[in-house]
């Protein structure tokens, strides 16, 4: 009970420290509710929570909530549709250069009209490409409608629905577009002179109309996208609403400005259209080529609706762009996890729309404007421009894919599973096991030749169906299923105070390891195993069942001289992957790792403490081994356990991993590799953390990502989109500290009983996690709950960003930030100069297997961390 009082105190406190990672006058969190000068008893929880609980109930029975690509993209899909955006544009790009240089070369000559079969031809087969994408992807839309409308308990949102809408009726306004620019090409090979034909023209204007249809409804979804601010949007207690989120009519309203001038554009096509009917074709016979000279020169009155008309064309990319910076700017101010729908969509248009309308409206000036009086520019304006249609088309195309509902199969519900956290250890072992029965008894298992279960290698069905179905009993079958990895935010929380021991202990900094030992049942052993060559220390904590191998990030010069060796070296023993490719990891971290025997040493004792009648051993086999680590502790948890599910192989399904800030330790092999063998592995991140994105240069990532603010957004296994939208800047060296990290681990408790970011039955997790242990002691936020009227000064000693300098020197304790790319030589001589300080010289040694590092003498005391 006394740490459920601290949960709601913690968020009055938390209310007076200035933004740690925002920066803002706002306040991270609001309080709770307080009850004169003392902070309400938990009972305010329960009431909140009860009243809450049977909303969520009536949610989670309406059905499986539909989920678009565009909300679970992967980082694969979107490298393709970069490379498709790219490939494409270099070919319009050569097309338009072709274009040119016949402008300049061959441009005023009745032969250019009456010799361009072969081009008909080309452009007609290249307008024909492109229309039977557009049906194609209709069609898929439309029969993956069709299917959803079928199934039951399906529900859309809101936002859903227009997005799918839009997607539409850009497809349709497209399709016409690509119809009525086909015709008049079909009548230019059957039918001589057809370029004089009034009909053509006609078709012309239609094709001009549906290209300007698209450009404004392309600017009105944009539009959508910002925030109202009419009457009552700011008052107290009203929730944020985006245009789109407004009535029909009102959106109407807001949109007339945008509609007037879509009027004005189209009206002066008409124009363009009835001057070159009356004046321009009138004086050539229906069916008949003119003979003699002929000249494509236009008169000034035709030149000048051709400017205009141009220029109105032009002047949507200004207003998309105006709508786009108006609704990001809009979106920064609202909370992600309640509009992360549109946080997505908005990066779609900044990424994709961006880009290809720029392009496709320049083509449209250099095809109408350069050389205005030639007679490329006369077909062009007849029969349309390839670029135009192609860069429009490809557009379309993304949109209606990326907003498509996604089809729903066993392996978007394992996807789904990933996505989700269990509050408490009790609730994620009953998951687990409850999913087990699922997989064993779904249909779908057994009929599955491949299973893609996130984390973990990809399955050969048959022979796990054979075992399964020789076994009577689900509840047995589900003993022979892979479980999928879950995050626990109970665990969490646990393995953050053992990151904050592995800094403290053994230092003058006051430190509770008694509070630590007491997070997990019987836990009473511990040891600190160190390597004083390399500043490496690991925290070992154990008891019946559980053992916690717990690094410490960089503290010392020793440390950020490890840091900063980012080239690469081969991962022992040396191994590649199926395509050839070595396994590569850094090389600090690495010689940090395997330095003077510390991983044989280290590892020797877990295999010690948790194998057959070891202190650690659980009364039903071997136990759950935790690693964790903060910054540079991170990096060496992922090696630790890594070579530990390789050289213990029984061990491995108990193995798991949370890491806190960890920057990137190998390339894309090693990774896959290794969430192979630890599924289980998690990479926290806070807020704008640079660390975990460095180092640049075909590192990735090791374990499952989870984003989150002190604002209380939780974002689990992001898309490559939602990593997109957060990372809005270069990083805060500030939010990389484990204080920052307590604080939005709080925030997003706390947020669990707000109406717009808590998550379903997160309110009750909360609770019950609540219940189980001192969550502020082990947040280690019970000093500054304490000490409420030291607030501010506690929160300048937090939230004080290190300088440049003390970065680079290593001073601000726990911060391990490589601003750039250091050089192997420059690393080297920093590493002479340090020793050459300490009072001896470094040898360096050869990489082998056996060893691996520099023959490093031993440094000054290592200095506590955060």
């Amino acid at each position: 009970m006394a740490s459920m009082d601290a949960l709601l105190c913690g968020g009055v406190v938390c209310n007076n420290l200035p933004s740690l990672c925002c920066g803002d006058k706002e306040p991270l969190l609001e309080p709770l509710e307080v009850d004169g000068s003392r902070f309400s008893h938990a009972s305010v929880l329960w009431q909140r929570t009860t009243s809450r609980l049977s909303t969520k109930a009536e949610e989670g029975a309406k059905g499986n909530q539909i989920v678009l690509l565009l909300e679970s993209l992967r980082k694969g899909e979107v490298l393709a549709f970069q490379i498709t955006v790219l490939v494409t544009t270099l070919l319009l790009q050569a097309y338009i250069i072709a274009l040119l240089v016949l402008k300049f070369t061959r441009h005023q000559t009745l032969a250019v009209l009456q010799q361009q079969h072969r081009w008909f031809k080309a452009q007609l087969i290249l307008y024909a490409v492109t229309m039977l994408a557009t049906l194609y992807v209709g069609i898929r839309l439309a029969a993956r409608l069709r299917l959803i409308r079928k199934q039951a308990q399906k529900v859309w949102s809101r936002r859903q629905k227009i997005l799918v809408i839009d997607a539409v009726v850009l497809l349709c306004t497209q399709f016409m577009q690509q119809v009525w620019a086909m015709v008049p090409l079909v009548i230019g090979l059957v039918r001589k002179c057809s370029w004089f034909s009034k009909d053509v023209s006609a078709f012309a204007f239609l094709r001009e109309i549906a290209l300007i249809t698209v450009l404004a409804w392309m600017c009105s979804m944009v539009h959508g996208m910002t925030r109202w601010k009419g009457k009552g949007a700011f008052d107290i207690g009203a929730k944020p609403k985006l245009v789109v989120d407004l009535p029909i009519r009102a959106q109407l309203r807001l949109h007339m400005p945008l509609i007037a001038y879509t009027a004005v554009v189209m009206a002066m096509t008409l124009v363009r259209l009835i001057y070159r009917e009356t004046s321009v074709l009138a004086d050539i016979p229906a069916g008949q080529c003119p003979t003699g000279k002929f000249s494509c020169n236009v008169s000034k009155t035709e030149k000048a609706a051709i400017i205009l008309a141009t220029i109105g064309l032009l002047g949507y990319s200004g207003i998309y762009l105006y709508y786009l910076w108006r609704a990001t700017r809009d979106h920064r101010r609202l909370p992600y996890a309640q509009f992360r729908l549109t946080f997505l969509y908005l990066r779609m248009h900044a990424r994709h729309g961006t880009f290809i309308m720029g392009f496709m409206l320049i083509t449209i000036a250099i095809v109408q404007l350069i050389e205005i009086d030639s007679c490329w520019t006369y077909i062009a304006l007849q029969f349309g421009s390839v670029p135009t249609q192609v860069a429009f088309t490809m557009l379309v195309v993304i949109f209606a894919i990326l907003l498509k509902p996604r089809k729903r199969d066993l392996g978007h519900t394992l996807e789904d599973w990933s996505h989700e956290v269990a509050w408490t250890e009790e609730e994620r072992d009953e998951v687990l096991a409850d999913r087990a029965r699922q997989l064993a008894s779904s249909t779908e298992f057994e009929e599955s030749e491949f299973l893609p279960l996130p984390g973990l290698p990809t399955l050969h069905m048959p022979e796990v169906t054979g075992q399964l179905l020789s076994l009577v009993a689900v509840d047995e079958a589900e003993q022979h299923v892979p479980r999928v990895a879950m995050l626990c935010f109970e665990t969490m929380i646990k393995l953050f105070y053992f990151c904050r021991l592995a800094y403290r202990v053994g230092t003058d900094v006051p430190i509770s390891v008694e509070h630590g030992l007491s997070l997990f049942p019987g836990m009473v052993g511990q040891e600190v195993v160190e390597e004083v060559l390399t500043d490496t220390r690991a925290f070992l904590a154990w008891g019946p069942g559980t053992l916690v191998v717990s690094f410490r990030g960089t503290a010392t010069r020793k440390n950020i001289i490890t840091d900063i060796k980012i080239w690469k070296v081969a991962h022992q023993p040396r191994r590649r992957n199926k395509l050839g490719r070595t396994l590569l990891v850094h090389l600090g971290f690495y010689r940090a790792w395997r330095h003077n025997g510390f991983s044989e040493r280290l590892l020797a004792r877990v295999s010690e403490l948790a194998g057959p009648g070891g202190e650690a051993e659980g009364p039903d086999g071997p136990p759950r081994v935790l690693f964790t680590g903060h910054s540079l502790g991170g990096a060496l948890a992922v090696l630790a356990a890594g070579d530990l599910a390789r050289a213990a192989p029984a061990l491995a399904p108990r193995l798991s991993v949370y890491t806190f800030g960890a920057p990137r330790v190998g390339n894309g092999p090693f990774v896959q590799e290794f969430l192979t063998l630890v599924p289980d592995c998690w990479a926290m991140v806070n807020d704008q953390d640079p660390v975990p994105r460095i180092p640049k240069g075909w590192f990735h990532n090791a374990g499952n990502p989870v984003l989150l603010n002190p604002r209380g957004d939780l974002i689990i296994r992001p898309s490559e989109f939602d990593v997109i939208s957060i990372n809005t800047s270069g990083g805060v060296a500030a939010h990389h500290m484990l204080g920052a990290y307590a604080l939005s681990t709080y925030a997003v408790m706390k947020e669990q009983f707000g109406e717009d970011k808590g998550l379903p039955g997160g309110d009750a997790g909360v609770v019950t996690l609540a219940s189980h242990f001192d969550v502020m002691e082990t947040l280690t936020l019970s000093v500054v709950e304490n000490k409420v009227q030291d607030s501010s000064a506690s929160a300048a000693v937090l939230t004080t960003p290190p300088s440049q300098a003390e970065v680079q020197r290593g001073g601000k304790k726990g911060v391990a930030v490589a601003t750039r790319e250091v050089p192997k030589v420059e690393a080297d001589a920093l590493e002479r100069q340090v020793d050459a300080k300490e009072g001896s010289a470094a040898g360096s040694g050869s990489l082998t297997d056996v060893e691996l590092g520099l023959e490093l003498q031993p440094s000054t005391s290592p200095q506590p961390g955060p």
